[in-house]
């Protein structure tokens, strides 16, 4: 399979996205880091869970948030792309059968989990790579009460272990599958390849 450029309409605006039908009764919505510094939906990242997830028979929508590329819209702090990740969840629903998953890298991770705490989605799982709890506000953001995966190398220094390990205690971590990555980064170079088998291990288990 390959992907399809696709326009969806969020509010306002559209943003532009890239979407790849599955093989089974699984998708996931895939969120990039942050604009500000040149995060988009083409980033090592997104790519490496684009892979896995397609790999393992998922639907993928990758997309590119407000004010970035060809989408529309200005960057709204964190807030108004959380409200986006609604329309963006409904529309690949309305491509997909079953369960819509949620995948998101750095900042993108802290969008997810705004919007899962505001409950304006309910995804069938929750796949955070490199949270960056050392940079933005996470003391109001709540796991949600579906299976979780937190991915993070112990040299990353916007998501340190101890920072994650003290937001995860007072958390429910009953759902929660916690990956450190040995030597990995914020920009997991060279821990690619870890990123994926953990990805892979998750929504295979």
């Amino acid at each position: 399979m390959s992907e399809s450029q696709v326009t969806i309409q969020v509010g306002s605006h559209t943003l532009e996205a890239r979407y790849q039908q599955g093989a089974g009764t699984r998708a996931a919505v895939i969120c990039h880091p942050h604009p500000r510094y040149g995060g988009n939906m083409d980033n090592n990242v997104v790519m490496t869970a684009l892979d896995a997830l397609a790999a393992a028979g998922f639907g993928t929508l990758r997309f590119n948030s407000r004010g970035v590329g060809a989408s529309g819209g200005r960057y709204a702090d964190g807030r108004g792309e959380a409200e986006d990740l609604e329309p963006l969840l409904a529309n690949l629903a309305e491509r997909e059968p079953g369960q819509i998953h949620l995948a998101a890298y750095s900042f993108g991770a802290w969008v997810a989990l705004r919007a899962t705490t505001e409950r304006l989605v309910a995804p069938a799982s929750l796949m955070l790579f490199s949270p960056p709890v050392d940079f933005m506000p996470f003391d109001d953001l709540r796991l949600p009460d579906c299976p979780s995966l937190v991915v993070v190398g112990d040299r990353d220094e916007t998501c340190g272990l101890a920072s994650l390990d003290d937001w995860l205690r007072d958390q429910n971590t009953d759902a929660l599958t916690r990956i450190v990555l040995p030597g990995g980064d914020h920009f997991y170079g060279g821990a690619g390849s870890g990123l994926r088998h953990a990805i892979t291990d998750f929504v295979t288990a």
